[in-house]
C-alpha cells in the first residue's frame, strides 16, 4: 500500500524515533493492555477512528457519548 511505503520512507529519516507497524487487532489488544507503551499512533481513517474510540478512556474521557 502507498501509505505503508510512505511510512517506511519517512521513518528512515528519523532513526531516533521508534516506528513499528502492527496488524489492527494486535494494536487494539496492545492499546487495551499497555496503553502507556504508545506516544503517537498513525493510520488510515477507518483504523484511526476505531483506535481513537478505543483509546479515549485511557486519556480520561468518557467512553460513552454525552447527551
Amino acid at each position: 500500500m502507498l501509505c505503508d511505503e510512505m511510512f517506511r520512507q519517512v521513518s528512515q529519516e528519523y532513526s531516533e524515533v521508534r516506528a513499528d507497524q502492527f496488524h489492527i487487532y494486535e494494536l487494539a489488544a496492545a492499546l487495551v493492555l499497555r496503553p502507556e507503551k504508545f506516544d503517537v499512533l498513525g493510520g488510515s481513517k477507518l483504523f484511526g477512528d476505531i483506535l481513537s474510540n478505543l483509546a479515549r478512556p485511557s486519556q480520561g474521557a468518557s467512553a460513552s457519548p454525552s447527551r
